[in-house]
């Protein structure tokens, strides 16, 4: 039996020339000010902290959720006292449990875990927190992490009004 000739695809040099389909098939690529203005625009909360616990970054949409600006965020992670942060069931995190910790300990991420706190003393307010671990060059363990979060205390709410 005869081999099976493989079809010949034809392409034109035109085809392969198009600036749009030369653009269609590189990667983007955004300069420090885009990838600026993209966390500046979410609605999301992004925050990233180190691992001694100095706030890196906070986007205007973190300190607006969380009513502190950077500093404040800073110094409420550092006192526990200040920061209660339970889950669902209304328990308690202990220190190490909490998701920006954990995952600077153990350098997983975490994915839409809701935690509830008070603020201030202020209610209750519910979010839902993702977390990602990054790494500095050549490190085993994670310099930073970035946490992504919003507010679902109204979600909450209505759900419970159901």
């Amino acid at each position: 039996m005869p081999a099976r000739k493989k079809p010949v695809v034809k392409t034109t040099r035109r085809a392969i020339a198009s600036p749009s389909r030369a653009r269609m098939l590189r990667p983007a690529r955004a300069t420090a000010r885009q990838y600026y203005e993209l966390i500046e625009a979410l609605s999301e909360g992004v925050v990233m902290i180190s691992r001694t616990g100095k706030v890196i970054a906070a986007n205007p949409s973190a300190e607006a959720i969380l009513g502190m600006n950077a500093k404040e965020i800073e110094a409420s992670l550092r006192d526990d006292d200040r920061w209660k942060i339970f889950r669902e069931d209304g328990t308690v995190f202990l220190p190490a449990e909490i998701p920006l910790r954990r995952t600077l300990r153990t350098g997983k991420g975490l994915k839409n875990v809701v935690l509830g706190t008070r603020l201030g003393g202020r209610t209750v307010r519910w979010f839902s927190l993702s977390t990602q671990p990054v790494y500095a060059p050549r490190s085993a363990r994670p310099a930073y992490v970035v946490a992504s979060f919003e507010d679902v205390t109204r979600d909450r709410k209505s759900t419970r009004l159901n």
